[in-house]
């Protein structure tokens, strides 16, 4: 064994040693197509979605520290404020105007119109709770129900939404190249193209155009294209095999086949500003187009990465905590713009 190899041991099953057994493992989903599977509970789960693709692609270390195998990682869901709440109340209300239309809306929320600390608003929220929905505040309301108006009225973006095949549908898989358990979460399915929808604050009032690319290019946006082509590559056999779970009825899953065995053409995006203008902007991806080369090398990146981090500490269950040389720094090792501030 060699100095590193027993460095990165001893200090992995060191912090091993302290997260062993302090949360329950989740029982995982099996391969398949999910109709109908919560938000949450598809999150919950270890398998790799596109942002965690990304993030191990960039940094394995971040990566096991901010993923479900890390049972003491900073979970942001178990410190949730009321405002964080409501805001994820508001996204998922907004997904399903846009995604499924207003009597969708409607079926799981409803406006609230007075201050929740008062006598009116407590029994108005308890009235919504008790009828199987969720309260959201009258301006977001109205908000929600205009934006999502405007989206599918767009003369544009709005046939990313008209008559879809399915609609927040769920898939998790073996990757054959690299043994992941992988998953996605399909806002939109069109004949020929898959669709994802986002919201975007514009703090900075650029032109949401500008905005939307920078986003793209940021974070990495056309890796998931990529991710989410391989998780189509494998509906087919899903559904032959007889892996589909909660499909309203056999036709759905006869739509979801036929559409799976077409060349799929395009990935798009459409994004909606989230305060200020509802402005939307939409564009493609496209197989041929080379902006996906870029994407696909990311997902073999992550895929490297996570082969060689499972190889050297065994798994997921040891912390993927490398330790660094001390050494002397080198001028080179800061940026030059950084000495031009003194």
């Amino acid at each position: 064994m060699t100095i590193e190899t027993f460095q990165t041991t001893t200090l992995g099953a060191a912090a091993a040693a302290v997260v062993e057994g302090l949360t329950p493992k989740r029982e995982p989903f099996a391969p398949g197509i999910y109709f109908g599977l919560d938000e949450e509970v598809y999150h919950a789960d270890e398998a790799l979605g596109s942002t965690d693709m990304r993030l191990l692609a960039r940094n394995a270390r971040e990566f096991w520290w901010k993923s479900k195998f890390n049972p003491i990682r900073d979970d942001e869901d178990e410190e949730e404020t009321a405002q964080s709440k409501e805001t994820k109340i508001v996204g998922r209300a907004m997904h399903a105007a846009v995604l499924e239309g207003h009597e969708a809306l409607k079926d799981r929320y409803a406006p609230t119109f007075h201050k929740g600390n008062v006598k009116a608003g407590i029994a108005e929220r308890a009235a919504i709770v008790s009828a199987g929905k969720e309260p959201i505040k009258f301006k977001r309301w109205r908000r929600i129900l205009l934006a999502s108006s405007l989206i599918r009225n767009d003369p544009e973006c709005g046939s990313a939404f008209s008559n879809p095949i399915a609609t927040e549908l769920s898939v998790f898989w073996i990757c054959g190249r690299s043994g992941m358990r992988k998953k996605m979460r399909l806002d939109a399915i069109k004949p020929k193209s898959l669709v994802d929808f986002k919201t975007i604050v514009n703090r900075d009032d650029v032109p949401f155009e500008q905005l939307c690319l920078t986003h793209i290019g940021r974070y990495g946006y056309y890796a998931q294209a990529e991710c989410y082509r391989d998780g189509w590559a494998e509906v087919p056999a899903l559904i032959a095999s007889g892996a589909v779970f909660g499909a309203p009825s056999t036709e759905a899953v006869d739509r979801l086949r036929q559409a799976a065995e077409r060349d799929l053409t395009a990935f798009t995006f459409v994004f909606l500003q989230k305060t200020g203008a509802p402005a939307v902007f939409g564009t493609t991806i496209s197989p041929g187009n080379g902006i996906a080369d870029n994407g696909r090398a990311i997902v073999a990146q992550a895929e490297a990465n996570w082969k060689e981090f499972n190889e050297r500490f065994g798994g997921t269950e040891t912390p993927w905590m490398v330790p660094q040389p001390l050494r002397e720094l080198d001028i080179n090792d800061i940026p030059p713009y950084a000495f031009r501030r003194y």
